[in-house]
């Protein structure tokens, strides 16, 4: 698993030892950030569900200005301060031992860029766009990304609109980006 953009482009990364963990593959974090190229640099970047950190830390290779990482995994939480700490980004990172969920409820941080990947089986993955919605963590004009099974529905929201889904084997990324209320 490598850094496939930007300032670390080659940098190795460690892979979850984990079989839990389900890193995002190469071909899928090339196109998603293709995607947001735009809006990456000078980004606030969550990576919920971090994992092994790499789509953080790809997004500070591209130039976002600070990735908060969150997991409640704590062979997760070691495997991203090991990657962040072998980048020597750890003055643009934050990697928060913490529940999604709670997260959301306790936090008053805004971002640009939320990308959150949740176990294919959690149950609430449907909810999870308007939990977001909900919490008001995402900026004005800022961009949620989902991956997920891709057999999943989501349920209604107001602010988020869907702008693409990408459909990747069983894999499936949906965007979405806040509007005006």
């Amino acid at each position: 698993m490598r850094i496939i953009g930007g300032e670390l482009k080659g940098r190795k990364l460690f892979r979850p030892e984990d079989e839990g963990v389900r890193p995002t593959s190469d071909k899928v974090r090339g196109a998603i950030f293709s995607t947001i190229a735009p809006d990456i640099v000078d980004a606030a970047f969550l990576d919920g569900f971090a994992g092994s950190g790499a789509m953080g830390i790809e997004a500070v290779s591209r130039g976002a200005k600070h990735a908060t990482f969150l997991d409640i995994n704590p062979k997760s939480i070691a495997l991203t301060k090991k990657n962040v700490y072998n980048c020597h980004i750890e003055d643009k990172c934050c990697v928060l031992k913490l529940d999604f969920f709670k997260f959301l409820d306790e936090t008053t941080a805004k971002f640009d860029i939320i990308f959150i990947d949740p176990p294919y089986a959690m149950a609430e993955i449907g909810w999870l766009p308007k939990k977001v919605e909900q919490a008001d963590i995402l900026k004005k004009e800022g961009i949620l990304i989902v991956e997920h099974d891709s057999g999943v529905a989501f349920s209604d929201v107001k602010r988020l609109h869907l702008i693409k889904t990408k459909k990747y084997a069983n894999t499936t990324i949906t965007y979405f980006m806040r509007s005006e209320e």
